[in-house]
């Protein structure tokens, strides 16, 4: 049954809309203020919320600004109730992500019409965002299949060579077997890990509200060189060496250290495997206001972009996870710099 939460501090209007609600056969939650309807939405999760903004204690505009804040109730259609009907006043709701407005004193129907219309294009949305999701789901199940068969074919053929011919391999040439073997155990090694890190990113072990709780300030600086080092170990490339370059000062974030040092590893690793031979990849770690601007470079690529592959996927599924957010841009022709924004925390001043 859909489920709609009216926050109203107005005894005789609240139980009218709840009472044609109920009537249109909703299954309805009451709050008297804004802090008990944030209460009421936080637990039982509705499908909608009408809600008035001028409360005491906490008004429409901070539940919204609130509830936007939780992943779960991003969407969640919200219809405000308000006496005022000027522009400015509409338009700072929206800026929130308000849905619709009623003014005050408003009909039965326009009631209606307004919930209908917000559950319909909810609806709507929801399916879209389903249908995206079994893309992404199915892209990924792609990827892993492509990344795991990748190192397996050359591992197949090495085995079937030691098989046939191990009498008339030379202890070099088996040397050289068994080194192609070691690669491609390795790459195998590092698609298990970014499933495993996927898996946390889709079970939510990994999402903003647990970093926040779990999280610690950590020196950004010394990330960049744990991951500039991870990452060289993630390529198989060493004609392409990395300089990093960070900040004067001791640039904190607040993250999963670990999980922010595999994401800035992949990143590092994806703009060595596509830089031309001997290409120099830079790393530069700068502050701009409240956010740590971390710059991959690569001024010589090659062309033809190799599109999303499951270390890219990781990485931005990481950085989104902790606030931030990757850009690429380009450089001349051929070049490449990959930026990664995370917000710095506010720190409190010793006491």
């Amino acid at each position: 049954m859909t489920k709609i939460l009216v926050i109203e501090d107005e005894a005789p209007l609240r139980a009218e809309i709840t009472d044609i609600l109920l009537f249109e056969g909703y299954d309805v939650l009451e709050a008297g203020d804004g802090r008990a309807g944030l209460e009421l939405a936080l637990a039982h999760s509705p499908t909608l919320i009408v809600c008035d903004i001028s409360m005491p204690e906490l008004d429409g505009y901070g539940v919204l600004d609130h509830l936007r804040r939780h992943p779960e109730h991003a969407r969640t259609p919200f219809i405000f109730l308000t006496a005022r009907a000027d522009r400015s006043f509409m338009r700072h709701g929206m800026e929130l992500g308000a849905d619709d407005y009623l003014t005050k004193p408003f009909s039965r129907a326009e009631l209606l019409s307004a919930v209908h219309a917000r559950l319909e294009r909810s609806s709507a949305i929801n399916a879209s965002f389903v249908s995206d999701l079994e893309d992404a789901k199915a892209q990924i199940t792609r990827l892993v299949m492509e990344e795991m068969q990748a190192p397996l074919v050359p591992m197949r053929l090495v085995t079937d060579i030691i098989q046939r011919q191990v009498d008339k391999l030379t202890p070099a040439m088996l040397q050289e077997l068994i080194a192609g073997m070691s690669a491609g155990v390795d790459q195998l090694s590092r698609v298990v890990d970014q499933m495993v890190y996927l898996t946390h990113l889709e079970t939510g072990i990994l999402k903003q509200e647990v970093i926040q709780e779990s999280g610690k300030p950590i020196s950004l600086n010394q990330t960049l060189r744990r991951a500039a080092e991870l990452g060289s170990t993630l390529t198989q490339r060493t004609d392409s060496p990395v300089r990093v370059r960070t900040s004067a000062r001791d640039v904190q974030v607040f993250a999963h250290a670990q999980a922010l040092t595999r994401a800035l590893a992949e990143l590092i690793a994806e703009v060595v495997n596509s830089s031309m031979p001997s290409t120099e990849v830079i790393i530069t770690l700068n502050v701009k206001r409240d956010q740590a601007v971390v710059s991959i470079l690569q001024e010589r690529s090659f062309q033809g972009g190799q599109g999303m592959s499951l270390g890219t996927l990781v990485a931005h599924g990481i950085i989104e996870a902790h606030g931030g957010k990757i850009e690429y841009q380009a450089i001349s022709e051929t070049g490449t710099d990959v930026i990664v924004s995370l917000p710095m925390p506010v720190l409190q001043p010793a006491k």
